[in-house]
């Protein structure tokens, strides 16, 4: 897998299989972690569940191409078609994951699964993941090696050292905010090792945490659709989120954009549930 602690999610694979009729379908088991990047103020982010099924598949992949004596090749998240939260995931829950190969065109591979405890379905969706190292930046000095049991958690990272500024437009339905990833910064290390960017799913995670400082509360994803990842952030890097906000008071709706000096990172839709 192209992922290293602490970052890198510990399960065991317990199927992984393919054909030409039905490409990849894979299986896993894995405990939610309790501590580490993913788990803030007692409880997990739920972002995690989407770097869970991609972490999955790529496992699954691995595993073939290990077995067949070829090289993975590496891959990352390229988009996001749809993805469900049904309850919340909970730091210790032992989950199942389960993965499937819809189709394959060119080097995207669009999957889809579902995580699971017990008969409870907890999320699903559908992801599309490009295949090669072609948008991974130039290898970098080798990084410092940040221990998993101090790993700083992601999103006290983002409220309190990445973001930068709030603006606010239109009586509040358009929320700028600026955001910048250092170099040090926990959610380098282990992703792409020796090739650093940050994780896709902290991109989702820099929205919300955004509108929780204007909304106030804690906001859930309930469901993400639409979303793309067009480039990767990278260390040193600042962004700016624009976020357009509808909906209701207790169920707020929001398209967003992520964009730095390279241009576009990311865009999308999200459906929020305030929780309390």
């Amino acid at each position: 897998m192209p992922h290293a602690p602490p970052l890198r999610i510990e399960g065991t694979l317990l199927r992984s299989e393919s054909g030409s009729d039905r490409g990849l379908i894979c299986e896993a088991l894995a405990a939610a972690p309790i501590n580490g990047p993913f788990v803030d103020r007692e409880r997990l982010m739920p972002e995690f569940c989407i770097e869970l099924l991609a972490q999955s598949a790529a496992a699954g992949q691995g595993f073939l191409a290990r077995l067949e004596q070829r090289e993975e090749g590496g891959g990352m998240l390229a988009a996001l078609d749809r993805f469900s939260w049904h309850r919340r995931v909970e730091p210790g829950d032992i989950l199942r994951v389960r993965a499937q190969t819809e189709l394959t065109f060119g080097p995207v591979l669009v999957l889809t699964g579902s995580i699971s405890q017990g008969d409870d379905l907890l999320a699903e969706g559908r992801l599309k993941i490009r295949h090669g190292n072609d948008m991974l930046p130039a290898p970098a000095a080798p990084q410092a090696l940040f221990p998993a049991d101090a790993a700083s958690s992601l999103l006290d990272y983002l409220r309190t050292k990445a973001l930068r500024g709030i603006r606010q437009q239109d009586n509040g339905e358009i929320v700028s905010g600026t955001f910048h990833f250092s170099a040090d910064f926990a959610g380098f290390q282990g992703h792409f090792p020796g090739r650093p960017i940050l994780p896709a799913i902290v991109q989702c995670a820099a929205v919300r945490v955004l509108l929780e400082q204007v909304l106030g509360g804690e906001l859930l994803p309930s469901e993400m659709a639409g979303l793309k990842w067009q480039r990767p952030i990278l260390p040193d890097e600042t962004v700016v989120i624009e976020a357009v906000l509808a909906g209701q008071d207790d169920l707020p709706a929001v398209t967003f954009t992520l964009a730095g000096p390279g241009g576009r990172c990311s865009s999308g839709t999200a459906l929020l549930l305030r929780n309390g």
